[in-house]
């Protein structure tokens, strides 16, 4: 019957201990890598949203000073024929005839004039079946109306006639819907529009708004469909409802949170290149014990 001597028996503890050691120095190394990159990787996307939220916003700023230039280049053909001139039933004759025949090219989605001393609506014109009523959105003097009744905001671009006895306000209104949204918006991106925290427009259509409403904040994370996005918004404008009060309309870019690397891989890489320098330090130290 034989029986290690001490020095065996040390050796392998030694090499126990040892084993134990290099294990958990391999997950502390893998959890620091893993939380790093994490971290990185969060502060990528951060950075990468916000960078995309302020172009979407230069690009909807752009968008509506195009749509102020093609409003007053509408007003100066409506000059140049003289059509504002005539009295309030040639007026309507001349202007029913002109969008007409321009409906299909005409971008907005309604016009309508009024008389600055009484208020009263002398033409409207409008290009979908919403058909609103309109004396509140021609009092006020904000550049956006929010058509209540279909949950729908307008950006208003009002000019001013004044000639020949005439003071009329023209105002043309531009839906901020869907399509909008979609012919501005990065790929792969959403992007959405909100009073307060009640969506009126989606680029990714109906669907989204119902399945998804905009988180209230600057900058959230949520979960859809077994993935993660992150979302940033910003104040457009200040729209006032029935009491006064302004309530925020908001612009919100959301996009799936994006790894370069899957965690797993990371994790993975991690523990192999640990374990592989483990490993080397062990068979080294395991030679010079024997």
């Amino acid at each position: 019957m034989t029986t290690d001597s001490p020095t065996h028996t040390l050796k392998q503890e030694f090499r126990f201990r040892l084993l134990l050691l290099l294990a958990g120095f391999s997950l502390l190394v893998s959890l620091f890598v893993v939380i790093n990159y994490q971290k990185h990787t969060s502060e990528l996307n951060k950075q990468e949203l916000s960078s995309a939220l302020e172009n979407l916003h230069l690009k909807f700023q752009r968008e509506h000073d195009t749509w102020v230039r093609n409003a007053n280049g509408l007003y100066i053909t409506f000059e140049w024929s003289r059509l504002l001139n005539s009295d309030v039933q040639q007026l309507n004759h001349a202007l029913q005839a002109f969008f007409t025949a321009h409906a299909h090219s005409f971008e907005f989605e309604g016009f309508a004039i009024s008389n600055i001393a009484t208020g009263d609506i002398l033409f409207s014109y409008w290009n979908n079946l919403e058909n609103p009523e309109l004396r509140s959105a021609l009092e006020s003097t904000n550049s956006i109306w929010f058509d209540r009744e279909h949950s729908i905001a307008y950006a208003k671009i009002l000019v001013h006639h004044q000639a020949l006895g005439n003071n009329y306000k023209l105002a043309f209104f531009k839906a901020l819907d869907n399509a909008v949204l979609y012919a501005l918006t990065p790929p792969g991106m959403t992007s959405l529009i909100s009073l307060d925290t009640h969506m009126l427009a989606s680029s990714a259509g109906n669907l989204a708004m119902q399945n998804l409403p905009p988180a209230k904040g600057g900058y959230a994370q949520t979960a859809m469909n077994g993935e993660i996005y992150h979302e940033k918004s910003l104040r457009l404008f200040d729209v006032e409802n029935e009491s006064g009060q302004s309530i925020p309309l908001v612009l919100s870019l959301r996009s799936p949170i994006k790894n370069l690397f899957p965690i797993s891989v990371v994790l993975s890489a991690s523990i192999g290149i640990t374990l592989l320098f483990g490993a080397l330090l062990y068979f080294a130290i395991g030679i010079w014990l024997q």
